[in-house]
């Protein structure tokens, strides 16, 4: 995980890969997933009508 040896190496970077980045949409619907150790976050979603998340769960272990 190249991105958590630039964090802490003194060296953070902006260019850390996104889990989920999503934008604009109708009808949006999670379940049953699990999100780990998003490198930048886990979920940004923008401007949706009618999202619904239910049974998902995020793992997050900051020191990799």
């Amino acid at each position: 995980m190249w991105w958590i040896r630039d964090y802490y190496g003194g060296n953070p970077s902006n260019s850390r890969p996104h889990l989920l980045n999503m934008k604009y949409g109708t009808s949006l619907e999670f379940t049953g997933v699990t999100w780990k150790n998003s490198p930048m976050y886990h979920m940004n979603i923008r401007d949706f009508d009618g999202a619904y998340f239910h049974d998902f769960n995020i793992e997050v272990n900051a020191k990799g």
